[in-house]
């Protein structure tokens, strides 16, 4: 699934979203220690009142990182955990990937949210970014050519080969001279390859992925917050909405639960929330005893959709160091061969490691 949208500024001053069919917008909130654009909260606004999903970003200016990021939370801390925050990362404010780290770690610090990081296909190869990339989502921007291209594209160009440290893209502005009846002007244009609970999981930051905790004494087998859980073909959502096809193949894991109300994850993401009767159990049931189990426990075992906690000190795979912030956190198994697991993060692969270096949480 994916999801067709817009970025916007003051270039775009006078524009009704309203008037145009989108998807997704993303706005230039700041800029440097000093821009505030007057322009970014009557949008978000609207986005709200339409339904739409939002971001808003801080174009960096090359100056000092720290500051920088703390003008961004200042002049935008009531966004944060509802829209995705970007740092724009382009032209003068090409100081080097350090600087964007440390940027993004003390947005982070700050607000418990990781930036998606927008730059240009070219940029990617002209350092390196795999201190950032495990946490930090890619926003992409490559054009076929400078053509106006009238409406948005299903499946929009873009050249062959790798992204660096990323896998793929999670966002692609494939145009600047973008036309949408209802404004007569240009406009970016951007495909997101994620869906509208992938969007809001990066909205939530670490709010996304709290950890599991033990639940009170539940009955035998029951679905507890951390159950891996199969979805039952035909299954709605709880509103009665449709699911996409691919819920109903693979595991999930539970993230949240109330009364018959479930949440369901996969790789860290919220996928949806269903009926607790509509979910088969995998593994990871509550118990209302106190006695073990007399057949193995799949949810002692680390398999696909575990939670996991990284060993302090561990290193990858291979005998590579990890960031620090990996020790700190959960993330989810989204692959097991044998030792070796890889580990994602909001959906994001951080790294691949030894399975005895990780505990099941």
């Amino acid at each position: 699934m994916s999801m067709r949208g817009i970025d916007i500024s003051t270039y775009q001053r006078g524009l009704d979203l309203g008037n145009i069919d989108f998807d997704f917008a993303i706005i230039k909130a700041t800029e440097g220690t000093k821009l505030v654009q007057d322009t970014c909260d009557p949008w978000v606004q609207q986005c709200i009142r339409l339904g739409k999903r939002w971001g808003f970003y801080h174009f960096f200016a090359g100056g000092d990182p720290i500051k920088e990021a703390e003008f961004f939370v200042a002049n935008t801390k009531n966004y944060f955990g509802k829209g995705i925050a970007v740092i724009d990362y382009e032209a003068y404010g090409m100081t080097g990937a350090a600087n964007v780290k440390k940027f993004v770690e003390r947005v982070h610090e700050l607000t418990g949210v990781w930036c998606v990081l927008y730059m240009s296909r070219s940029v990617i190869k002209a350092d390196d970014w795999s201190a950032i990339a495990p946490t930090c989502p890619l926003w992409v921007a490559q054009y076929a050519n400078d053509e106006i291209v009238n409406g948005h594209q299903s499946n929009p160009w873009i050249q062959a080969g790798g992204f660096g440290p990323w896998a793929s893209p999670a966002i692609h502005q494939y145009t600047s001279h973008g036309r949408l009846a209802g404004w007569s002007g240009n406009l970016d244009l951007d495909k997101a390859y994620i869906t509208a609970e992938e969007w809001d999981a990066l909205a939530a930051g670490d709010k996304a992925q709290d950890k599991p905790t033990t639940p009170s004494p539940a009955p035998a087998k029951g679905i507890v917050k951390g159950s891996v859980v199969r979805v039952k073909s035909g299954a709605k959502d709880y509103n009665g909405g449709g699911l996409a096809g691919f819920v109903y193949t693979r595991d999930h894991v539970v993230s949240e639960v109330s009364g018959d109300r479930c949440v369901i994850t996969y790789n860290g993401v919220v996928v949806a929330a269903v009926r607790k009767s509509d979910l088969t159990l995998v593994s990871g049931g509550g118990s209302s005893s106190n006695a073990k189990p007399t057949a193995p426990a799949p949810s002692k075992e680390i398999v696909k959709g575990s939670v996991v906690r990284v060993k302090q000190g561990a290193k990858d795979y291979n005998g590579g160091g990890l960031a620090s912030f990996v020790y700190t956190r959960n993330h989810v198994v989204s692959e097991v061969s044998g030792n070796r697991c890889v580990i994602t993060y909001n959906g994001v692969v951080v790294a691949a490691v030894h399975k005895s270096d990780l505990t099941l949480v």
